[in-house]
C-alpha cells in the first residue's frame, strides 16, 4: 500500500480527527471525556489552529492509498532556533503495525531536513520503541535524549538531525571518471521517487490554495508578485 503525505487544507477535518488522537493518548495522560461524552479539542491547550494561521507550521494528512490514515503536524519549535518539532503524529488503529507510521515519518523528515525534536510521554513504552527505531534509521550523527517537562507532562525529548536525502537507498556514491579522488553522489531510483512525491505534494498544495481563491484574490496576488519583480529588477539595475 502506497503511503503519501498531502497538505491538510481543512482545519475542521483534522480537528474532528484529533479527538481520536486525544482518546488514544488518554491511556497515558489520564484525560477524561467531557460531560457530553466526547474528547473535544480545546484549542487553547492543543494550539491546533496555529497550524493553519501561523508561519512555521506544516499540517499533513497521512494517506494509505486513497484513505486517510492519520496526520503529521510539524512546526518550528518555539523554544529552539531552526529546529523542527513533531507536534502531533497520529495513525488510526486500523492502519497500525503495517509500516504506515514509519513510512509517513520518513516522508515528514525528508520534506523538512535539518535539526529535529520528537517528544514522547514517559509511560508510553510502545511509542518510545517506535520512535527510537525509526529515528535511528534517519538520523545523521548523534541522537540525544533528555527528560523534560512540557505543559506539566513529563516527556522524553529526542534530539537528532536529518540530512538532505539521508535515508536508506536514497543516494549512493559512485566513482568519478574525471577525478579519482572525488566520488559522485548519485540519487537512486527510490530517491527520485521521493523527490517526485515531494514535488507532487507541493504542487497539490499550491493548486488547492489557488482553487480556493476567487478572481479578485488571484489578481491581487498577481499584482503583488509583479511589484516584487519590479523592485528586484530596480535593485539589480
Amino acid at each position: 500500500m502506497k503511503v503519501t503525505l498531502v497538505p491538510a487544507l481543512s482545519f475542521d477535518f483534522v480537528n474532528n480527527l484529533f479527538q481520536y488522537y486525544i482518546y488514544d493518548m488518554s491511556e497515558y495522560t489520564g484525560w477524561a471525556p467531557f460531560t457530553n461524552g466526547t474528547f473535544a479539542v480545546v484549542d487553547s491547550v492543543t494550539m491546533l489552529s496555529d497550524y493553519w494561521h501561523k508561519a512555521g507550521h506544516y499540517p499533513y494528512l497521512i494517506m494509505a492509498g486513497e484513505e486517510v490514515a492519520g496526520f503529521s503536524l510539524i512546526r518550528n519549535y518555539p523554544q529552539l532556533v531552526n529546529t523542527y518539532d513533531m507536534g502531533q503524529f497520529f495513525v488510526l488503529r486500523k492502519f497500525k503495525r503495517q509500516g504506515i507510521g514509519e513510512a509517513a515519518f520518513k516522508l515528514s523528515v525528508q520534506a523538512h531536513p535539518g535539526k529535529w525534536l520528537v517528544r514522547v510521554l514517559g509511560d508510553n513504552l510502545a511509542a518510545k520503541s517506535f520512535w527510537n527505531r525509526v529515528i535511528s534509521e534517519v538520523a545523521n550523527g548523534e541522537i540525544r535524549f533528555a527528560n523534560e517537562v512540557y505543559k506539566q507532562l513529563e516527556m522524553q525529548f529526542i534530539y537528532f538531525e536529518v540530512a538532505v536525502l539521508h535515508a536508506e537507498n536514497m543516494a549512493s556514491y559512485i566513482q568519478n571518471p574525471a577525478h579519482v579522488r572525488a566520488n559522485l553522489c548519485a540519487v537512486t531510483d527510490y530517491g527520485l521517487e521521493v523527490i517526485g512525491q515531494l514535488t507532487d505534494d507541493q504542487s497539490a498544495w499550491a493548486n488547492a490554495i489557488t482553487d480556493s481563491m476567487d478572481e479578485k484574490e488571484l489578481r491581487s496576488c498577481l499584482t503583488t508578485i509583479r511589484e516584487l519583480i519590479q523592485r528586484i529588477d530596480a535593485k539589480e539595475s
